[in-house]
């Protein structure tokens, strides 16, 4: 009898070793960081005579658009990159990352053409 205790303690040791690792496999990965959804804003080079306007902040030699309503800028991000706020859905996958497309304005004060008019 006591042969048969042992075979039963061990088996029920087994089993214990068995659920453990699949109640851990079963359980999410704790690393496992939210998807934002993310756009590169538009960009225009100005010179040093030419200040951001105020819908632009500097980035270097550029003046980067600031990014639209519910996104925030992404620190440090090369080339210049703005997130939503609020993370996409659990088991969303993240698309590519866009371009903000649009036509700057002209800051105020640029130099105006001096192209010939045609008239002599």
């Amino acid at each position: 009898m006591t042969r048969t205790a042992r075979y039963l303690v061990l088996l029920a040791g087994v089993c214990l070793a068995v659920q453990a690792d699949v109640s851990t496999a079963q359980k999410p990965a704790p690393g496992k960081k939210p998807v934002y959804d993310q756009y590169e804003p538009s960009k225009v080079r100005r010179t040093r005579k030419q200040e951001c306007l105020r819908d632009e902040e500097p980035s270097g030699a550029y003046c980067v658009r600031l990014c639209q309503k519910g996104y925030v800028a992404v620190p440090n991000s090369n080339p210049p990159r703005c997130r939503s706020v609020e993370p996409l859905p659990p088991g969303s996958l993240p698309g590519p990352v866009r371009k903000e497309t649009g036509s700057q304005r002209k800051p105020p004060g640029a130099e105006k053409s001096t192209a010939p008019s045609g008239k002599y």
